[in-house]
C-alpha cells in the first residue's frame, strides 16, 4: 500500500508524522513521493489560524476532486476543533488527537507511541517530541483546549530514542513540544533534570531546544553550553512588546522582565541567537500599543522575529474582545516588522562575520552546501566540502 503523509503546522506534529509513517513502512507500506500516487493520504492537521484551517480543508478538497480514488486518513489539532468539518467533507478515517496513535492501529494492526516521536523519516536534524499539552491560558490560543494539559515521555524512553538517532548517525536533534519548558511538571521532572540525564548519558550529540516560554526560561540550563552540548540558540516567544497588551493576552510577565532575561543570556556570550514571535494586530492593539512594542523589539538583541497577523480563534477569549484590529492595519504592522526583522538577521549576520562556528550540512544544491551553524545561522558555501548530515567548522 502507498502512502503520503501531510503535516501542517509545529514541530511536534512532524515528529508525530514521523513517527506513523516509520511504523507504517514497518509494516509493509510504501512511502509515496507525491499524492498523486498514493493510495492513502494522511494529514496531520494544524488549527492556529485560519490560514492553517483553509489550506487544510484545500487539500482535501483538491484531492476528492482530482484523485477520487485516493482514501483520506486525518487526525491533529483541526480535527479536535470541528470533527465536523471533515465528515462533511466525507473523510474516510477520523481520530481526535487523543485517538492519533489508533490511526497506524486502524490501518494495519501495530500500535505506535507518539511520546516520544520523532522525525528522522524526514528531517537530518530530527525533532523529538518528548511533550505535549500545555497547561498555560492565553487569550488568543485555541492550541491548550485541543491538545490538553502537559504530558511528557520518560526520561528513559527519551534518552534512548536519542541514543538511536545518534547511532543512525544523526549529530543534532531538537527537542521539541507544545510547551517544551513543562516538560516533566506532570510527574516533578523538569527540563533541566532531563538535559543533566542526557548530559550524563554520554551520547555525543547535540541537543537544540525549539521554543521556550519566558515563564518558563531555566537559567540553570546554560551551564550546558559551557561543554557544547547545547546549541547557543534559543527562541522565546515574546508576542508584544506592550505592557498593556501582555496583560490582554494573559502573558504573565513585562517587557522589562523579557528584556532583562535576554541581556542575562547574552552576557553569556554575544554570539547566542535568540529570536522570538510577534502578534501582530492583537484587539486593543491602537498604534500607540503598537509602536511602544516596535521601539522596545528594535532594542532587544535579537537575531530574528517571526511575525504572525492575529486572527480569531473561536473559543479563545480573545475572540470576544472588542477593538479589533481592521485587515488593512495589521497587514501595514505586519510588513513593519517584517522590515524590522530583516534588519536583526543583517546586524546579527555582521556580528558573526569572520568568525569561526561549528555547522551541519542541511542539503547540497548545485555544487553548492546549505549549511545550518550553532547558532542557528542559514548559509551557503561553495568554496568547502561535505556531506549531509556531516558537522563541520565553518568561517563567516
Amino acid at each position: 500500500m502507498k502512502f503520503f503523509i501531510k503535516t501542517f503546522g509545529c514541530r511536534a506534529n512532524q515528529a508525530e508524522s514521523g513517527e506513523i509513517a516509520r511504523e507504517l513502512i514497518k509494516n509493509g507500506w510504501e512511502l509515496s513521493k507525491s499524492i498523486s500516487e498514493c493510495e492513502y493520504l494522511i494529514i496531520n492537521t494544524c488549527t492556529v489560524t485560519h490560514r492553517a484551517d483553509k489550506d487544510c480543508r484545500k487539500l482535501i478538497s483538491h484531492v476528492k476532486r482530482n484523485f477520487p480514488k485516493i482514501k483520506i486518513a486525518v487526525s491533529g489539532c483541526y480535527v479536535e476543533r470541528d470533527r465536523e468539518v471533515f465528515e462533511k467533507k466525507g473523510v474516510d478515517i477520523i481520530f481526535n488527537n487523543g485517538e492519533k496513535n489508533k490511526l497506524v492501529e486502524v490501518l494495519v494492526g501495530s500500535k505506535v507511541n507518539l511520546l516520544p516521536s520523532d522525525s528522522s523519516l524526514f528531517n537530518v536534524r530530527p525533532f523529538l517530541k518528548i511533550e505535549d499539552g500545555c497547561n498555560f491560558r492565553c487569550s488568543y490560543c485555541i492550541i491548550p483546549k485541543v491538545r490538553g494539559r502537559v504530558k511528557s515521555a520518560s526520561i528513559e524512553n527519551i534518552i534512548e530514542k536519542i541514543e538511536k538517532l545518534f547511532l543512525e548517525g544523526h549529530k543534532e536533534v531538537v527537542l521539541t513540544g507544545i510547551n517544551l519548558g513543562s516538560y516533566g511538571k506532570d510527574f516533578g521532572s523538569s527540563l533541566f533534570e532531563l538535559l543533566m540525564n542526557i548530559n550524563k548519558s554520554g551520547i555525543r550529540i547535540k541537543i537544540r531546544l525549539s521554543s521556550l516560554e519566558p515563564m518558563e526560561f531555566d537559567f540553570r540550563i546554560l551551564r550546558f553550553l559551557e561543554d557544547g552540548m547545547l546549541q547557543p540558540h534559543f527562541h522565546i516567544p515574546i508576542q508584544s512588546g506592550s505592557d498593556k497588551i501582555l496583560k490582554l493576552m494573559g502573558r504573565p510577565y513585562t517587557k522589562q522582565e523579557f528584556f532583562e532575561m535576554v541581556d542575562r543570556i547574552k552576557s553569556y556570550s554575544k554570539y547566542i541567537s535568540i529570536g522570538t514571535d510577534v502578534i501582530c494586530g492583537f484587539p486593543g492593539e491602537g498604534r500607540a500599543e503598537f509602536l511602544e512594542g516596535f521601539y522596545f523589539l528594535k532594542r532587544l538583541p535579537l537575531s530574528y522575529m517571526h511575525i504572525f497577523s492575529y486572527s480569531d480563534r473561536e473559543g479563545t477569549g480573545a475572540a470576544l474582545m472588542k477593538e479589533k484590529v481592521s485587515p488593512e492595519e495589521i497587514k501595514l504592522r505586519s510588513k513593519i516588522l517584517h522590515k524590522l526583522d530583516n534588519l536583526k538577521r543583517e546586524k546579527f549576520l555582521r556580528l558573526c562575520k569572520g568568525k569561526n562556528f561549528w555547522a551541519i550540512v542541511v542539503g547540497k544544491e548545485d555544487k553548492k552546501l546549505k549549511l545550518l551553524t550553532e547558532n542557528y545561522l542559514n548559509l551557503t558555501k561553495n568554496d568547502i566540502s561535505g556531506r549531509v548530515g556531516e558537522v563541520i567548522f565553518v568561517e563567516i
